[in-house]
């Protein structure tokens, strides 16, 4: 087999076990299973224990009993949100029947154990709590079913959510905002073309420009590189004169004297003997880089 296509294979495997971790660590820390199974206003997550959450009251409920998702108020739909602007519990069963009476509610509550109130409320005494008004659904509660697969009690009859749709074309339809922005768009027509056009023309020069210049920015940036290393190669050769120069007057000076001194002008003609062959290595160096690159660039051209 070829190495190339098994190199390539383990490759591929072992992106994939990284994207498979990544997203199994996203499913298991990400809380996924509230999308599916849905959770209260409290932060539970229906048909599971859960933890309690700091600051929040009645969470950390133990809803295994309790998988599906029940609205006291379905049909109060925020258009703006795109939201159900109701408190939302975790019930054991939906109501498959229509109640009108918070005795009915009671009822229901002892007979399936599916409490429709607020947790805090005890079946048993709904029909004679002041806080029924706000904590149990809005009469009359409508029958619903669950969802095959998100379990979310959705009411039978789907007239609430016509509603809603009427609510969106007239917002749609009537909406201040709209209007005007429809208006100012089209009393700037020509404005707004005119623009669209410019912008096509400045784009096509600007292509053009971007086309023509990139050989002269490589012209420009070439004849700075070779005049550079002229310069620097000149200078290097004039330091390299001007040291032998200086450093012939400087030997004799230093012949005459050595007989006198002795060993540290000896060592002050050795210094200078080194840094003349330095200038030179460099300024040779120099030359040959010079010359290389003008060849190179004579050739390209």
């Amino acid at each position: 087999m070829d190495p190339q296509r098994l190199s390539s294979g383990s490759q591929q495997q072992v992106r994939l076990r990284i994207k498979g971790s990544i997203c199994g660590f996203t499913i298991a820390t990400g809380g996924a299973a509230r999308l599916v199974f849905g959770y209260d206003s409290y932060g539970n997550t229906c048909g599971q224990r859960n933890e309690p959450i700091e600051g929040v009251r009645l969470s950390g409920l133990d809803h295994s009993d309790r998988k599906f998702v029940f609205f006291l108020d379905p049909c109060n739909i925020d258009i703006v949100q795109r939201k159900i602007r109701s408190l939302a519990l975790c019930v054991s069963l939906c109501p498959p029947e229509k109640m009108e009476t918070y005795q009915d509610l009671k009822r229901f509550a002892m007979l399936n154990g599916s409490e429709l109130c607020s947790y805090e409320l005890a079946g048993h005494k709904y029909p004679g709590l002041p806080e029924r008004f706000s904590r149990c659904p809005k009469l009359p509660v409508p029958p619903s079913k669950p969802l095959p697969v998100f379990n979310r009690c959705t009411p039978v009859d789907i007239s609430c959510y016509a509603k809603f749709s009427e609510a969106v074309v007239t917002f749609v339809g009537d909406h201040s905002v709209l209007h005007r922005l429809i208006a100012g768009v089209a009393a700037s027509k020509e404005i707004i073309i005119g623009l669209c056009v410019l912008a096509l023309i400045l784009s096509m020069i600007l292509m053009l420009i971007i086309r023509y210049i990139s050989a002269l920015l490589v012209w420009i940036l070439t004849s700075l590189v070779v005049l550079g290393s002229l310069a620097g190669t000149s200078v290097l050769w004039w330091l390299y004169i001007d040291h032998r120069l200086y450093g012939n007057a400087t030997s004799s000076r230093l012949r005459e004297e050595l007989r006198e001194e002795g060993a540290e002008l000896r060592a002050e003609g050795a210094e200078l003997r080194d840094s003349g062959q330095a200038l030179l290595v460099y300024a040779a160096a120099a030359t040959v880089f010079t010359v290389r690159n003008f060849i190179t660039t004579r050739f390209n051209i």
